[in-house]
């Protein structure tokens, strides 16, 4: 195994997949701006295609077993998605701009 020759562990994969998603989230939204793909269907393919690969350093999560693991990453996950949200919107703020929601 490639990572196995190159002495990476299984914590250094998940280092550099942390930083190749935030190098990629820098990046991306000016790639794909007219495309018409958006950022979370990226990253949506790139996580399927990471964990059809058969690396063996990166950490199996099995939802029964770390329960509590794998409800903070949603946890995480569902935070960053409503920031995200949140940030994309263009109204100023003010009761009259918002009165519409």
């Amino acid at each position: 195994m490639v990572i196995g020759l190159l002495g990476l562990t299984g914590i250094d994969v998940v280092y550099a997949c942390a930083g190749l998603g935030a190098l990629c989230a820098a990046v991306l939204p000016t790639a794909l701006a007219k495309r018409p793909l958006s950022l979370p269907m990226v990253f949506l393919a790139a996580g399927f295609l990471v964990f059809l690969l058969p690396l063996d350093a990166l950490p199996a999560l099995d939802p029964v077993r770390h329960r509590s693991l794998v409800e903070h990453l949603t946890e995480v996950c569902v935070v960053v998605a409503l920031m995200g949200a949140g940030l994309t919107i263009n109204r100023p703020p003010g009761r009259r701009a918002w009165s519409t929601t």
